[in-house]
């Protein structure tokens, strides 16, 4: 589960965030580092601690951490911590540490090992935690997604503070794993022997530089993926087999797959069909098109009518999404165009950063 951070001047919209650092020399040696010690995670099954290399003695600080992956719906925490804090246990078991934990539902506030103010709401990929740290009012209250999370957390807070997160990996074993928690580590399994593949063919189109073909469409329905890279890249009957040794149904954790309808139907499947064909030619093509949040509906019937609800697709999470935080895009909207000496201009944009996740198609080797 990586993080990373930035600490910002509260309220102050005009100045510009500067990121900070955590810092190695604090850190147990399961925390791994990168992305110049901004982002962090962790190799252990137990909780780690790591603290960042800027201290606080007065004033007031808020600072954000972004979830870049969340898989098993571990529990962070985040907050506060003496330098001497235990570095082997989560965050707000000692009484060096002040903390929030929090998993995919729910939150809790921890000092001294004990646990307080449970609140409904948790985090997710990309989700961002806040931390406020008044120490003009000694006070430190928690954020999820720009939203208070409860009331404020702790009091009294004196002396020289770090920002601290806890990490572990969450494996989770057979007495509590659930069938979607199988579907996962299956499907990851499965993108691991793919990803190999997506590497040596990204190094022989640079090495060989070929014509690329560029398709644009707001419709993708490329459906499950699953069981047709299983297929493609001759791995069925081995999973098969792993799967049943495992006392599970394939087929059953294939029906867990979300449906990734990115369309209203006939153009998104024809732009999932070019791909798959250009893929099986061995062409080197890419898709271009829009991540809905939401795909194309589910269909209910009740009492005999058709009711269409909204398909929330993306609220597990997407095994087979590559994302790259480090390419943030900037996309413009609303303002208007103006004519100048130099030309049209468009204007008073609202501007969003846009981080654009890739997946990888496969196909089948034709043999004539």
């Amino acid at each position: 589960m990586p993080l990373h951070s930035r600490i910002s001047p509260l309220g102050v919209q005009s100045e510009p965030a500067a990121w900070f650092a955590f810092d190695p020399g604090s850190a147990h040696s399961d925390i791994i580092f990168s992305n110049d010690n901004l982002t962090v995670t962790c190799s252990s099954y137990d909780d780690r601690v790591v603290l960042g290399k800027t201290g606080f003695s007065k004033g007031v600080h808020y600072w954000e951490l972004t979830v870049d992956r969340y898989d098993n719906h571990p529990d962070p925490a985040f907050g506060v911590a003496r330098i001497d804090v235990m570095k082997d246990v989560m965050l707000g078991k000692d009484d060096k540490a002040w903390a929030m934990y929090v998993d995919n539902n729910r939150s809790w506030f921890m000092h001294h090992n004990s646990h307080t103010n449970r609140t409904e709401g948790g985090i997710t990929k990309e989700a961002t935690v806040g931390v406020l740290l008044d120490l003009n009012r000694k006070t430190l209250t928690f954020f999820i997604n720009d939203e208070q999370q409860g009331p404020i957390a702790f009091e009294n807070m004196e002396g020289l503070l770090f920002p601290a997160v806890s990490l572990n990996r969450n494996v989770q074993d057979r007495n509590v794993a659930t069938p979607r928690d199988y579907y996962f580590a299956l499907a990851h399994t499965v993108r691991d022997h793919l990803v190999g593949r997506w590497i040596r063919t990204q190094q022989h189109y640079y090495e060989r530089c070929p014509k690329r073909v560029y398709y644009l469409s707001l419709e993708f329905y490329m459906g499950r993926t699953l069981q047709n890279t299983m297929i493609n890249l001759g791995l069925q009957n081995a999973c098969d087999e792993a799967i049943y040794q495992l006392g599970l149904d394939i087929e059953e954790l294939e029906e867990i797959e979300e449906d990734a309808g990115l369309g209203n139907g006939g153009l998104g499947r024809l732009a999932a069909c070019f791909l798959d064909s250009m893929a099986t030619l061995g062409l080197a093509a890419y898709g271009y098109g829009i991540r809905y949040e939401y795909g194309i509906f589910n269909q209910k019937i009740r009492d005999g009518w058709q009711v269409e609800e909204a398909d929330d697709w993306l609220r597990h999470g997407n095994p087979w999404e590559k994302a790259r935080p480090e390419f943030m895009l900037p996309v413009h909207f609303y303002g208007r165009v103006d004519s100048t000496e130099a030309g049209l201009k468009w204007v008073d944009t609202q501007v969003l950063s846009v981080l654009a996740p890739g997946a990888v198609c496969t196909a089948q080797r034709i043999r004539s």
